[in-house]
């Protein structure tokens, strides 16, 4: 049953129902009068209009938000502020939330599902940090799916708006448990951090529960049994093994020492799905100066660059996603089509057969002989019967 509204309308859009509500606020279904088209508006609280540091970044933020394109950030069309409070202009998505498709899945995701999405997720942050934009508050509920299932990031000029006020009463940016260590220090939103939230994330969707991090956020994560936090095959006993140095790197405590980029922590996931086992693979790589991988991060492990849907500029797919519950026991179906080698041609000796030396004339001669004794065979037969039969009483 549809949330009572607390308003009907908002600006030129008329408001069909509550598809979400928060601490940034009221999510509506809403229509532009004449548009068939679905739209989501969220409203956010009135106090927050009455900040000065939200009222100094409203409008500057929010272009941000409008400019950023990419197939897998949610658009935005429009932002403004009513006597409702602040407002944001969204595309709908009738797949609801992440956080609410996991909750259909307490014992985690399907592998293929977990791969998808974090390609697609990724894809998008990573294209917003190129841009310059931090995320601050990736999260479950912050990535909406679509009625095929594929995924979108949500919120960016939202999360900045509010990230400020918050800030300024005192409160740490990001969302427990998927906030960065080095939030908690005050320390200012990065790439990293973000990639951190991401891998919080992806966390959950593969065991069903949030990482707990807060007795090991001081010291590198150890591995190996129950005690380390990162070991996800402890929740789920038949993940593959090579996610526990997965989820290791990118939930390191040290921003330094994560992946390099959303899309190279989306490759080395999608690669540990169907390699037994990353450890000897990753633990060597080499590092650059800043304390980054180098680009044999990629290029160590085979077929990294041909894993689909991780791409900026990626076309969105259709790959549903099902409310069935996933299985402890299955393993991660491939992820492409086997790609077939091409076979080249090869030269297979052959034995000669020896020449018969036989001119025309001898070969005249064979045969008229073979002839010759044929009729002579024939005629002595003919004799001895019509002998036979003269000698014959009647």
């Amino acid at each position: 049953m549809s949330k009572p509204l607390a308003i009907t309308r908002i600006g030129q859009y008329d408001l069909r129902e509550v598809v979400g509500q928060g601490g940034m606020g009221t999510v509506y279904r809403a229509r532009r009068p004449g548009d068939d088209r679905d739209l989501a508006i969220k409203v956010l609280p009135a106090d927050y209009a009455a900040h000065p540091l939200f009222l100094r970044s409203f409008e500057q933020e929010f272009q941000i938000s409008i400019r950023l394109k990419h197939s897998h950030i949610l658009p935005v069309h429009e932002a403004g502020i009513a006597e409702a409070g602040p407002f944001i202009v969204m595309d709908y998505m009738p797949g609801g939330s992440l956080a609410q498709q996991m909750t259909m899945h307490p014992g985690g995701m399907r592998f293929e599902d977990i791969v998808r999405i974090t390609s697609q997720v990724a894809s998008a942050l990573n294209h917003a940090h190129q841009s310059g934009v931090i995320h601050r508050d990736v999260k479950p509920g912050n990535i909406l799916l679509d009625r095929r299932g594929d995924a979108y990031l949500s919120d960016f000029g939202v999360v900045h708006l509010v990230g400020q006020v918050r800030q300024a009463l005192g409160h740490h940016p990001g969302t427990p448990p998927y906030a960065a260590p080095e939030l908690a220090r005050g320390e200012q939103p990065t790439s990293a951090s973000d990639l951190y939230a991401l891998g919080a994330t992806v966390f959950e969707m593969i065991t069903g529960r949030a990482p707990s991090l807060a007795d090991s956020r001081d010291q590198p994560a150890v591995s190996g049994g129950p005690a380390d936090p990162c070991d996800v095959t402890f929740w789920r006993p038949h993940a593959p093994g090579g996610l526990k140095v997965v989820m290791q790197q990118v939930l390191h405590p040290v921003p330094s020492s994560r992946p390099a980029s959303a899309l190279a922590f989306a490759q080395t996931l999608a690669a540990a799905c169907w390699l037994s086992d990353l450890h000897e693979v990753l633990v060597p790589l080499s590092m650059n100066g800043n304390g980054h991988h180098s680009q044999s991060y990629l290029d160590e492990i085979e077929g990294f660059n041909d894993i689909p849907g991780i791409t900026p500029q990626e076309e969105v797919s259709s790959h549903p996603l099902t409310p069935l519950p996933a299985t402890r026991n299955s393993t991660p179906p491939p992820f492409e089509e086997a790609t077939v080698p091409t076979l080249k041609p090869v030269d297979i000796p052959t034995v000669p057969h020896a020449p018969v030396a036989m001119d025309r004339g001898t070969g005249y001669f064979k045969a008229l002989i073979g002839t010759g004794l044929s009729i002579t065979l024939i005629v002595l037969f003919v004799l001895v019967m019509l002998s036979f039969s003269q000698g014959a009483p009647y």
